[in-house]
């Protein structure tokens, strides 16, 4: 029993940290720019077909299709901020992202099919020591904390890191200091669809799944931010982890259904106990 229990843990702390990534880019986008991006289960749902192409296709190693999803989506990340949500501000933005989240979802369907896909590439699992743990989880969650890790060193010590940081923090004032905000808020939103997508293909690893794989994505995404405090780096990392150990734990004591509900409850809890999240300052 004991090693089962150890097994849901590193399991559930596995998918933790690829819910990690997946919030990150939200929280980006949601932090920086002020905007609800609705689009964003979408990204990771296209990541995901990228990398089941790639590889179906072309017999690209899945691990290698990150290559390919990072710079597809953020280029179109990019292209919708610059042509489309640079244009709208508010609730008008998340109407907006709603929009193209039922457009792009929508011409999914009509292009792969409601079918279910899967790539199984990585099958097994390691044991360590009587502990039993799924090959496609650690692998994928090793590359979503390298991944979150360098995110957060770009954000620190590059110039465009620092740029971004501080339209977070004052946008008149970083205007003012000769940030070129409209075109650090399209690099930003490209590296919010881009993070995700990077997700998608890392998920397509361990879970079959067809076109409307994004929207239970985009609600986990919501309750990470919403527990680790908007903007936040280390909160999105500890809501991510938090996330996936509750679900892990929950499934594993017999209601999957409930686990599933895991990221309303803690949406509900945080915004009634602490609206400004673990991490985030109390206004």
């Amino acid at each position: 029993m004991f090693e089962a229990w150890v097994t849901v843990l590193i399991s559930g702390l596995a998918m933790g940290a690829i819910y990690a990534l997946v919030a990150g880019g939200l929280n980006l986008t949601w932090g920086v720019m002020n905007v609800v991006n609705m689009a964003h289960g979408v990204f990771l749902m296209l990541g995901a077909y990228i990398t089941f192409m790639a590889w179906s296709y072309w017999g690209i190693n899945p691990l290698f299709t990150i290559f390919l999803s990072f710079p597809i989506l953020f280029a179109l990340g990019a292209l919708i901020n610059r042509f489309l949500v640079r244009r709208t501000v508010g609730l008008a933005s998340m109407l907006l992202t709603f929009g193209i989240f039922m457009v792009i979802e929508n011409l999914a369907v009509v292009g792969f099919g409601g079918m279910y896909r899967s790539v199984r590439f990585f099958t097994g699992s390691y044991d360590i020591m009587g502990v039993f743990v799924s090959k496609p989880r650690i692998i994928a969650a090793g590359i979503a904390v390298a991944m979150s890790l360098l995110t957060y060193w770009f954000l620190k010590k590059t110039k465009i890191g620092v740029a971004i940081r501080a339209i977070s923090l004052d946008r008149m004032m970083a205007e003012q200091c000769g940030v070129n905000t409209n075109q650090i808020c399209t690099i930003t939103f490209g590296i919010g669809a881009a993070q995700p997508a990077v997700a998608g293909s890392l998920m397509s690893l361990i879970f079959a799944f067809n076109p409307m794989l994004g929207r239970v994505f985009l609600v986990k995404a919501f309750a990470i931010v919403v527990l680790g405090g908007m903007g936040n780096f280390l909160g999105a990392l500890i809501g991510g982890l938090t996330i996936g150990l509750v679900e892990a734990v929950i499934a594993f004591s017999g209601n999957l259904h409930l686990s599933e509900a895991a990221g309303f409850i803690i949406i509900i809890l945080i915004l009634l106990l602490r609206p400004s999240g673990i991490m985030g300052r109390r206004q």
